[in-house]
């Protein structure tokens, strides 16, 4: 089976902790040995006055954190106007269950000063959250 998650929801993060960004989709595995490859592609743009910026990003299995990624460094701009880029996490997990299973994904800041914020879904562009169920 294949399951698509995608939204336009503009979400933005102004927190060094992990929040999430409205990127959600639910599975049932047809049995427990069935793998889930996860593929996400997920627009950000940062920003921080006229500093550089880290965003993490990272992918969860219900509660549970199994991929992050650093997904990039905005040169910070004396207009504060930062960079957009869309990025992709590609997982293969191995849930071993045949319960509903949410993935989704959160985003942080590396740092909160001099206005840094982060912005999921920009401007209603689109970011999406692909399962597959692969049999074992």
């Amino acid at each position: 089976q294949v399951v698509t998650g995608e939204t336009t929801t503009n979400t933005q993060i102004t927190s060094s902790s992990y929040a999430d960004t409205s990127l959600t989709a639910n599975i049932t595995p047809s049995a427990t040995s069935s793998k889930i490859l996860v593929l996400v592609s997920q627009n950000i743009q940062m920003e921080r006055g006229t500093y550089e910026i880290n965003t993490f990003l990272q992918l969860l299995r219900d509660s549970t954190t199994i991929s992050i990624k650093t997904v990039g460094v905005s040169t910070g701009a004396a207009n504060s106007q930062g960079c957009r880029h869309t990025f992709a996490i590609s997982h293969l997990d191995e849930p071993s269950t045949t319960s509903a299973i949410t993935y989704k994904t959160q985003g942080k800041i590396n740092d909160t000063a001099n206005s840094g914020t982060c912005r999921f879904q920009e401007g209603g562009s689109r970011s999406e959250i692909v399962l597959i169920e692969i049999a074992g």
